[in-house]
């Protein structure tokens, strides 16, 4: 069953100099594969430009990370991932094609692979751009 795409442009304000600008913001449901086993959650990608940044929500935490634009569809990212025990460091390398989510995360804890699909499409998402 294929589902429709959540990808997501807001447009955007930007307060300070009154410019407006395009966020593009893309929601998956993931998969990680941990050296405890396949833990399931949602990654949220949000690129403006070449910076990316976003949210992680893992094991009942939900975590912020930032990160650059490699090329279109390959992101780098930063973070911190919280558990019940403690809070890792990570590094990532996500890939993004059509509607699937590839990539691997290096913590100080071993490398984890990182699969997910978009999730089916918000009919509220897309915002107006004509104006």
């Amino acid at each position: 069953m294929k589902l429709p795409v959540f990808r997501q442009e807001v447009f955007a304000y930007n307060r300070c100099n009154g410019s407006e600008y395009i966020v593009e913001k893309l929601h998956y449901t993931i998969v990680l594969k941990s050296m405890i086993g396949p833990r399931s959650g949602s990654l949220l990608l949000q690129i403006h430009g070449n910076t990316v940044t976003g949210t992680l929500e893992l094991l009942g935490h939900r975590n912020r990370f930032s990160g650059t634009v490699l090329q279109p569809g390959k992101y780098l990212i930063s973070g911190s991932l919280s558990t019940n025990v403690e809070k890792m460091e990570y590094d990532a390398v996500l890939h993004t094609e059509e509607e699937r989510l590839t990539g691997g995360f290096v913590t100080a804890s071993g490398c984890w692979e990182v699969e997910g699909f978009l999730r089916a499409k918000n009919p509220l998402a897309r915002a107006k751009r004509a104006e």
